[in-house]
């Protein structure tokens, strides 16, 4: 089908009726790599066979029977890897209309049950839930946040241990193309806390690709807030987190610089 092509009879699937048809409705706009579960790698990222998820698992041990709460799910993919290592119950929640509809045709695909997909926004959930979870899992959320210190609050009330992976605020090693799109520090209140992080502006790049690719992963303002390491950790204890597990080193790429993964638990 033509992207210009919008006949009564163009969204119409001429094949034979199978599951593997619905992932080729979003062909050119997935993000994950889905070549793991044998069907074409339409996307790149590898976020089925993700380290980051192998470093939780390794720490966190056992999943079995474990209800767990996925914040910012994208596609599905960290869902269907908690889902297989023994989670009762997930509950994914995304804002993006596009992902939360590619993770519905792929959950269908592979014939999950232990999988719910929510849209909306995740800080109102929070904030409206009475629920109670085994693990927070929030994979690439946190610098997406204008207030990240109240996400950190939300998930200490709602869950026993938290899985955090994010990029952090390091001048030293902010890559040049970054510098421009960061300000600060800025003050910011969450609760009884007060706390310092760094203005985040997204590309006019990134608004075009939301536009015209809908491969857009970042969050549902224009701007983010992002934490110094030892700001965030002090964040973390404020909100109980007594024990963290953290790598000997923080890692770091040439696009955003430094980044982290976090094992916390109450």
């Amino acid at each position: 089908m033509s992207q210009t092509d919008f006949s009564p009879w163009s969204f119409y699937e001429t094949r034979c009726a199978g599951l593997a048809n619905g992932l080729e409705i979003f062909r050119n706009n997935w993000t994950t790599d889905l070549s793991p579960l044998g069907v074409k790698p339409f996307g790149k990222a590898q976020l089925l066979t993700d380290s980051r998820f192998d470093w939780f698992l390794a720490r966190y041990g056992s999943l079995l029977n474990k209800n767990v709460l996925e914040l910012g799910s994208l596609e599905g993919a960290h869902s269907i890897l908690l889902e297989r290592n023994g989670a009762r119950n997930v509950l994914g929640l995304e804002a993006n209309s596009i992902h939360y509809l590619k993770s519905l045709v792929i959950k269908e695909y592979l014939g999950l049950r232990h999988i719910t997909f929510m849209l909306g926004d995740f800080i109102q959930y929070l904030h409206q839930t009475r629920d109670y979870y085994d693990l927070t899992f929030a994979c690439g959320v946190l610098y997406h946040m204008t207030n990240p210190a109240e996400l950190l609050q939300l998930a200490a009330e709602r869950s026993d241990a938290l899985f955090l992976w994010t990029v952090l605020y390091d001048s030293d090693a902010l890559p040049e193309h970054m510098k421009p799109r960061l300000s600060g520090p800025v003050e910011l209140q969450a609760g009884d806390l007060t706390y310092q992080g760094f203005r985040h502006v997204y590309a006019r790049e990134a608004a075009l690709e939301l536009n015209k690719k809908v491969k857009f992963t970042g969050g549902m303002e224009q701007y983010s807030i992002w934490l110094e390491l030892q700001e965030l950790l002090r964040i973390l204890k404020h909100w109980g987190y007594k024990k963290i597990i953290r790598p000997d080193n923080v890692t770091h790429n040439n696009r955003h610089g430094s980044n982290i993964c976090l094992l916390c638990f109450k």
